[in-house]
């Protein structure tokens, strides 16, 4: 039996951007910390949202060894599915928050980023104001990042792209850690 999402909220978006900051927003976020720092899995590790007018994609990239990556494959994968199961400790969220409003000061002092957000959003509704953005993060609280987790962080929506040349037997173990992904 099919699962029924949850409809979405109007600040589903902001909640998202709310995990992915979570997820990777410096050196000591989930992402950087557990598979570069403790685990050693990579040489490079990001997370990053590209919002659409009508779509997101929720994307981590990463550069590592070949024989290490099931083991980055599974981490991440480990990493996003706790997202749908756990909360979000008040504190991380807070950080995450702190650093948004951050950014979003620093962008005044970038006429190009400006003109980006303003002038590309234009094309498809008015653009919200930096303190309306401001309040609309202030709302989210950890239980919202889980209900958009489980939203977002499906296995239908999954898509994994390796570059390089993978042996047999591990573009097996990868294909078996995606298809396993619940």
């Amino acid at each position: 039996m099919k699962e029924s999402l949850p409809e979405p909220l109007p600040d589903d978006i902001e909640a998202l951007r709310a995990l992915v900051r979570v997820l990777d927003d410096g050196m000591s976020t989930r992402l950087h910390y557990q598979i570069y720092d403790q685990k050693g899995l990579a040489y490079s590790v990001s997370g990053s949202l590209h919002s659409y007018h009508d779509a997101a994609l929720l994307e981590i990239d990463a550069a590592c060894a070949h024989a290490k990556l099931p083991d980055l494959v599974g981490e991440a994968l480990s990493i996003l599915s706790r997202f749908r199961t756990e909360l979000v400790s008040e504190q991380e969220l807070e950080k995450a928050k702190r650093r948004f409003l951050g950014d979003l000061e620093a962008c005044y002092d970038d006429l190009d980023g400006l003109c980006g957000w303003f002038g590309g959003t234009e094309l498809f509704y008015r653009p919200r104001s930096q303190e309306e953005r401001a309040k609309e993060l202030g709302r989210v609280r950890p239980d919202h990042l889980r209900r958009v987790a489980r939203r977002v962080i499906r296995p239908e929506h999954l898509n994994v792209a390796v570059v390089g040349s993978l042996s047999p037997p591990l573009a097996r173990r990868v294909s078996r850690l995606v298809k396993d992904f619940r």
